[in-house]
């Protein structure tokens, strides 16, 4: 599973380090992606969305991919994700949520795509795990900075 997730990523990153290709390819590769991710979330099947949450985690881990899955949707998804009984998911969303706090740029569009009230809902009632409660709190303090103080 992870050398799947490894190969699919040096792929990605290929493309959109590539020199060659256009930027508007590259990001174009980078939405593709997301819209299947985004399509195949609506399973019923817990291990294909624990996948899904897998791979957004670890694309949030990177910080050029930060504002376009913002920009794509992925608060509405990750909230969609958040939704079911699974720590594992639960967790992975959290961390997901507190790598894309790191960017400071894009606070403002997580918050207007109410990312507070995800984070809320996720640490204090859908959420058991200390360790995802504790993603959440880190993710919380991320978003307070000057600019965001106001919300």
């Amino acid at each position: 599973l992870n050398s799947n997730l490894d190969v699919i990523f040096t792929k990605l990153d290929s493309k959109i380090d590539n020199k060659i290709e256009s930027k508007s390819n590259s990001l174009n590769t980078l939405d593709n992606l997301l819209v299947v991710l985004y399509t195949i979330i609506k399973s019923e099947d817990n291990l294909t969305r624990e996948l899904v949450a897998t791979i957004l985690c670890n694309m949030s881990f990177r910080p050029t991919y930060r504002q376009r899955m913002v920009d794509s949707g992925v608060i509405d998804k990750l909230s969609l994700l958040s939704g079911t009984t699974s720590e594992t998911i639960q967790e992975l969303c959290a961390k997901c949520i507190c790598n894309l706090t790191c960017s400071i740029e894009i606070h403002s569009a997580m918050i207007k795509y109410n990312i507070i009230q995800i984070i809320l809902m996720i640490s204090l009632v859908r959420s058991v795990g200390i360790h995802t409660k504790q993603l959440c709190g880190k993710a919380l303090l991320n978003l307070i900075t000057n600019d965001n103080i106001e919300y």
